[in-house]
């Protein structure tokens, strides 16, 4: 089979040009399979983990996104144990520093939201999860927010709190 390239498409070359149709075209069981994914790689864990220790800037939910976004991406190519434990964590520290007034404007980012409602889609109950945050005002005013919680209360049938 033909690898599937812009160039190996019948008509058209990498420039988006016309040009001969190939000799062959590419298989659609070709272009629709799975690309695999790499690995989580330890490396670039151990690296998160070490500027998660030494950071002393004043956004540390910046270092948390990426760290989150890369085990996300790791949990889609086999690194799934990794994620929740890492979603708490992530919660758990920075609502602590919220909560010593370190970061009042955390509530209201929508990273924060993110991060929170990440965790709570990772979690077969998030009732809790939406209760907390509405308790501490994480996010009460962002519809996402309140889609969120009630996306979640009806998958589970929980038709009082899908208000």
């Amino acid at each position: 089979m033909v690898p599937c390239t812009a160039s190996a498409v019948p008509g058209t070359h990498a420039g988006g040009r016309r040009r001969a149709p190939a000799a062959r075209a590419c298989s659609l069981t070709v272009m629709l399979a799975p690309q695999p994914r790499p690995l989580p790689s330890p490396t670039q864990h151990s690296a998160f983990e070490a500027e998660l220790a030494s950071y002393t800037g004043p956004d540390p939910l910046a270092v948390w996104t990426r760290y989150i976004k890369w085990a996300t991406d790791a949990a889609r190519g086999g690194g799934a144990a990794l994620l929740l434990p890492l979603l708490e964590r992530a919660t758990r520290e920075l609502q602590a520093a919220v909560a010593a007034g370190a970061h009042a404007a955390y509530p209201d980012d929508p990273r924060y939201l993110r991060l929170w409602l990440a965790y709570a889609d990772a979690l077969p109950d998030a009732g809790d999860v939406f209760s907390f945050m509405e308790a501490r005002r994480i996010g009460v005013g962002a519809a996402l927010f309140w889609a969120a919680r009630a996306a979640r209360s009806e998958l589970g049938r929980d038709w009082a709190g899908s208000r």
